[in-house]
């Protein structure tokens, strides 16, 4: 078996997360996942940190009453297209990022998002003073809708805004 990268995602269904010789230092977990707490409690166990994944409000309500909420890396607030358009973009993140904030999560945030909600995120993040990626698997275009040859396009464009 091939060691695991420095961060690697892990799903319910990755065999023997705590068996791997080789560790990754944190994995990225979808609350909307099935499984996801299970994932989350067996890497925690096995020493590897963990990077919440939170798309929606409801993931965000998951992820504070799973109890695990003190003892991740960070947390990804990324909704993406499949979750809503522009126009529902920054509703949805001042919601999670409420519902987070409510329950007194201090872990790091990093927020982006993913097709149309990509640059919207990123200036959003930017406002909130929050960590932010872009890269081709975000959006395959710059902010003026041209598009973009290489991630290097997307993370001038990204400096640009922040």
């Amino acid at each position: 078996m091939r060691p695991a990268p420095p961060n690697s995602t892990y799903t319910s269904g990755t065999p023997g997360v705590s068996r791997r010789s080789t560790r990754p230092a944190y994995s990225s977990v979808n609350l909307c996942e099935e499984g996801a707490v299970e994932v989350m409690r067996t890497l925690l166990a096995a020493g590897i940190g963990i990077e919440a994944g939170v798309w929606t409000p409801q993931d965000a309500e998951a992820f504070v009453s799973c109890g695990l909420a003190d003892q991740v890396t960070r947390v990804l607030v990324e909704p993406g297209e499949a979750q809503g358009g522009r126009d529902d973009a920054i509703p949805m993140v001042d919601a999670i990022h409420e519902i987070l904030d409510r329950a007194g999560v201090t872990a790091p945030r990093l927020q982006h998002g993913d097709g149309e909600l990509t640059w919207i995120l990123i200036e959003d993040a930017a406002r909130r003073g929050l960590d932010t990626r872009v890269g081709l698997e975000d959006t395959l275009y710059l902010p003026d809708g041209s598009r973009a040859r290489n991630n290097a396009d997307l993370v001038t464009a990204a400096r640009l805004l922040l």
